[in-house]
């Protein structure tokens, strides 16, 4: 029989002959080896390999409407200034058209320079209205920073939340009611524990920021969670409502 090479890149008979070693039930925790590499502190699969493994993410969108936004403003700068340049070699074009046509006619009478002072007096009154007007780049300047001048773009209104199923997670049901706790993680809460004790000291949950993380056992809660179900029951905002988190912290624990 083939090999047959799982979704997230894993032997899938490697993995079955594994666990038919450890008599491995599902949701069990198995025994400390550290043979082949392959498993860490009883969690199983070593957590370094397992974090490594190409699994399936729900991805933020590619652009926010405040990006996208502002590459229309910027589209529509380029196309203003080109447009711009284009009118002024026009006129520059005219313009020099015109001082030939004055070159030529310096004989004329005093009429016609009257005429001239008339058309001098309309071109400085038609560029002092001109000058009222915003160049390309200046009306860019001033959309972007209209479009940049608030945090959010929408209003913000709170957001009724509990954080009480994550406190019975960790609480009451990993204590006394196992079995819904794993109806909820697909782990047993054993297994949960040595998981947390295993990755705790890992330097991706420490920083030097005055805020400090969410603590490890919630962002593994939130993980297993997340990766244990699928469809809209994963989504980021089903997820954040359950344990009563903003939307971008969900996105953060889990990718």
């Amino acid at each position: 029989m083939s090999t047959v090479t799982s979704e997230m890149g894993v032997n899938s008979d490697r993995v079955v002959h594994l666990a038919a070693n450890e008599n491995l039930s599902p949701g069990s925790c198995p025994s400390s080896s550290t043979k082949d590499g392959v498993r860490l502190h009883g969690i199983g699969l070593s957590l370094a390999s397992f974090w490594h493994l190409p699994r399936r993410t729900h991805t933020m969108p590619t652009h926010t409407d405040r990006q996208l936004a502002a590459d229309a403003l910027h589209r529509a700068f380029l196309v203003n200034f080109i447009a711009d340049l284009e009118s002024q070699e026009l006129d520059y074009t005219s313009d020099s058209e015109g001082d030939d046509s004055d070159d030529s006619d310096d004989s004329m009478d005093g009429s016609g320079s009257s005429s001239n002072s008339s058309a001098t007096s309309s071109s400085s009154e038609s560029s002092s209205e001109d000058s009222d007007f915003m160049t390309p780049a200046e009306t860019y300047v001033h959309h972007m920073g209209n479009l940049y001048y608030k945090h959010y773009m929408a209003e913000q209104t709170e957001m009724p939340k509990t954080q009480e199923l994550m406190r019975l997670l960790l609480g009451e049901y990993k204590d006394r009611f196992p079995h819904i706790f794993r109806s909820y993680l697909h782990i047993d809460p054993d297994c949960f524990d040595s998981l947390v004790d295993a990755i705790h000291d890992d330097e991706i949950f420490h920083n030097n920021s005055n805020n400090s993380q969410m603590p490890v056992d919630e962002q593994v809660v939130i993980v297993l969670f997340r990766f244990g179900h699928y469809g809209n029951a994963a989504s980021l905002m089903k997820v954040a409502l359950q344990f009563g988190v903003g939307f971008g912290t969900v996105h953060l624990v889990t990718t």
